[in-house]
């Protein structure tokens, strides 16, 4: 019997990195989503299976930060993981913890850096790339 594909979600409204970091996720053997802003990935929530987010905060119309706020009141997606993505390494692990994220990455990470953060949230992805 074939496994299913596990579903990553990703939150970010800057083009170049969304894709970027899909084609990895892809790679590892996620099938992946998109949403542009926080209230997006909330529709996307309440209409597909997730099992990992990973989001930037600096967005419009909904900040990283208030889309976990969001998400910590929803008791069937508040043990989601969530992986914090940032553009260095600034992101205030505490708060974003405090919040619910499990993890942050670098968004120009790369592959053997994205596997580790997955497995670190309980994604396995042997076996692929």
């Amino acid at each position: 019997m074939k496994q299913m594909s596990k579903v990553a979600l990703i939150v970010e409204d800057l083009v170049f990195y969304s894709e970027r970091l899909g084609n990895i996720l892809s790679k590892l053997g996620l099938e992946v989503l998109y949403a542009d802003h926080g209230r997006e990935a909330l529709g996307i929530l309440r209409q597909s299976k997730v099992d990992v987010i990973f989001l930037d905060n600096n967005m419009p119309i909904m900040t990283g930060l208030e889309f976990l706020d969001v998400l910590k009141t929803d008791s069937t997606k508040d043990s989601l993981p969530v992986i914090m993505m940032s553009t260095d390494n600034s992101i205030n692990c505490l708060a974003v913890a405090q919040k619910g994220a499990r993890d942050w990455v670098e968004k120009d990470a790369k592959l053997k850096n994205i596997r580790r953060v997955l497995a670190r949230v309980g994604i396995d992805t042997e076996g692929h790339s």
